[in-house]
């Protein structure tokens, strides 16, 4: 992303300066390398990146912002602390700092799951009208899935056992030390390949089925908004994490595109247990939810019912919040598809959280 800032530095200016192109390298340098930075704040760039930042902020996004601007005015002491005449400046910074740590580090926990929020927030939402904003947005998500894409393989490849074992030392504590190194690496493939060999067998066996493991029923038998949540959380509950690229694929072989459904038609067919079990593992992006629920529309929905005991009247708050009409149809699959991207918001953000704690 950083390679490309000059270009994207036209949502600021269409013929930005070599000199504001250098300052905001050095800002960016500056934030990809700053380890002080909170998930919670990388949270909010995700918001600025892909949607700007927006006009009604909460404490989360006064942090952020903060620490955009004091990057920046160190190496332009000029720049303004107003976050409304500045809000492109802001978005740019927040993006390319996300997509260059997506890039520079893609395994690592924590890009992992900024990497899917990013896919979370951009999948039922069109881009940018303006072009250069667009171009941005659209890196941003290349950026996304590619890292998502490289962990997910390296967490399921083969590894080859070992043709035979070097047992080395000049003494028996030597020897035992050697041996024991030995023994820990053929677990470790056994364990690894082991792992990704049931992964595998689970979900055939899972999808072949046609059934759901919850419930007993039949896919095809549910309520057409039943079956496209419940299949996206068993699918994801199934899966190692970064999912596959091909999970699109097996979801759907359950649930086809199909007739146009609109979210308040799918709430009226989901069972309270699914809608619990859709949030079952948000404990680890509680601040998404508060703050940024926009990212993960049908999670903060859920959430929403569940804490109003499914009290009717959410369709003007939902749609403030999170930019989507209730009453727009839009096909099953995609809703599946908006649903299993959030359960693999909530699966890779659960480690961060016991680490926070």
């Amino acid at each position: 992303m950083l390679s490309q800032l000059a270009n994207h530095s036209r949502i600021v200016n269409p013929t930005p300066s070599d000199e504001y192109v250098k300052q905001r390298r050095e800002v960016v340098d500056k934030l990809v390398g700053d380890e002080a930075l909170s998930v919670e704040i990388l949270e909010a760039f995700v918001e600025f990146a892909v949607f700007g930042v927006p006009s009604t902020r909460d404490e989360c996004h006064a942090v952020a912002t903060e620490a955009l601007i004091a990057a920046i005015q160190q190496s332009q002491p000029s720049f303004a602390a107003d976050v409304d005449a500045n809000q492109l400046d802001l978005r740019l910074v927040s993006a390319i700092v996300i997509g260059e740590r997506l890039q520079r580090d893609p395994t690592a926990a924590t890009n992992a799951y900024i990497a899917s929020l990013i896919i979370s927030a951009l999948f039922l939402q069109p881009l940018p009208q303006e072009i250069y904003v667009a171009r941005l947005v659209q890196d941003l998500v290349k950026v996304a899935r590619a890292s998502l894409h490289d962990t997910s393989k390296g967490m399921r490849e083969r590894r080859p056992w070992p043709n035979k074992f070097e047992i080395t030392g000049a003494d028996v504590a030597q020897v035992v030390k050697s041996a024991n190194a030995a023994f820990d690496g053929l677990l470790e493939v056994v364990t690894s390949n082991s792992r990704a060999d049931r992964e595998e067998l689970e979900i055939l066996w899972w999808v072949f089925g046609g059934r759901s493991v919850r419930t007993g029923e039949r896919f095809e038998s549910m309520a057409d908004g039943e079956r496209a949540v419940v299949a996206a959380i068993e699918l994801s509950d199934r899966m190692l994490m970064p999912p596959i690229p091909t999970a699109q694929h097996l979801l759907g072989s359950l649930v086809a595109d199909e007739a146009p459904l609109s979210l308040a038609t799918l709430v009226e067919q989901l069972r309270k247990e699914t809608l619990s079990e859709l949030v079952q593992k948000k404990s680890g992006v509680d601040s998404v939810l508060e703050s940024h629920p926009l990212l993960m529309p049908l999670s903060w929905l859920a959430t929403r019912l569940l804490a109003s005991d499914l009290s009717p009247g959410w369709q003007p708050e939902f749609e403030k919040k999170t930019k989507l009409k209730a009453n727009v149809p839009i096909t099953l699959g995609q809703w599946t598809h908006q649903a299993f991207a959030e359960c693999v918001v909530q699966r890779l953000a659960l480690p961060l959280s016991s680490d926070a704690t």
